[in-house]
């Protein structure tokens, strides 16, 4: 999500973590489904506002 707020797509987070970019996408569907959201914006905003991630 850290990423995603300084604002990689999945294909620049799978090349920094050395995975799939399929991979990426899964986990971000995990955490959409956790959050209850259908934006992986949304999560990353809500993400920000409970202090799990932090602003670049």
């Amino acid at each position: 999500m850290q990423w995603t707020a300084a604002g990689k797509s999945s294909w620049e987070i799978a090349r920094i973590v050395d995975c799939t970019e399929a991979g990426v996408n899964y986990h971000f569907c995990n955490i959409r489904r956790k959050f209850g959201v259908r934006s992986r914006w949304i999560a990353m905003v809500m993400a920000l506002e409970q202090g799990l991630i932090h602003s670049p």
